[in-house]
């Protein structure tokens, strides 16, 4: 193969001689060398990322109103349990007096209403009144429980209403981004910030 390649340069060389071209001659050229060590390098990379923890809990609150106190900084460590956030609780603390006073008074309805059904209880086992005020009476003693009931629930409701104004870490972790300040109106739903 070397000589039909040499062959054709021969020919290809006395075809440009015969032509009257000048035939190219080899140069003669020099190159730098150096010689390469091996060796360790380190090459820095760096990523765009997003920290994930294993329990990354949201933090938003339940009740609406002004945001009074933010008790936490960003990448703060914090503990269950520890206060983050406090809502203005004023109106809270007023819906539970309110339902407290309520509660009170439905008690003391419903203690009436049970003292007048055991007098008429005892008034119509020596019949001295009738079956219908006895039946009267008893149902006006179930109406003043059932008001008793449903005012205990208010006041349950207001007080659970009162303990959402301080939001608190529901696990431990590090505080992460907080996106309000105090002042802020927040509502369900608003974030204020994550645990992880």
């Amino acid at each position: 193969m070397k000589i039909k390649q040499f062959s054709i340069f021969l020919v290809a060389a006395v075809l440009m001689t015969a032509c009257g071209m000048d035939v190219p001659q080899a140069v003669q050229t020099s190159y730098n060398t150096m010689t390469i060590k091996k060796s360790d390098i380190t090459v820095p990379l760096k990523y765009s990322a997003t920290l994930k923890g294993t329990s990354d809990v949201t933090i938003t609150p339940q009740i609406s109103g002004q945001l009074m106190e933010v008790c936490i900084t960003e990448g703060q460590q914090v503990k269950k349990g520890q206060v983050l956030f406090r809502i203005d609780s004023r109106d809270a603390q007023l819906e539970l007096e309110s339902a407290e006073a309520n509660l009170l008074a439905a008690k003391a309805q419903e203690s009436s209403a049970l003292l007048e059904y055991e007098s008429n209880k005892n008034l119509f086992a020596k019949k001295i009144v009738s079956k219908y005020v006895l039946d009267n009476a008893e149902n006006q003693y179930k109406q003043a429980q059932a008001s008793a009931a449903q005012y205990q629930a208010t006041a349950n409701r207001a007080r659970v209403n009162l303990s959402y104004c301080t939001i608190e870490a529901p696990v431990d972790g590090v505080i992460g981004s907080i996106p309000v300040y105090a002042g802020d109106q927040v509502s369900p739903g608003t974030y204020l910030t994550m645990v992880r």
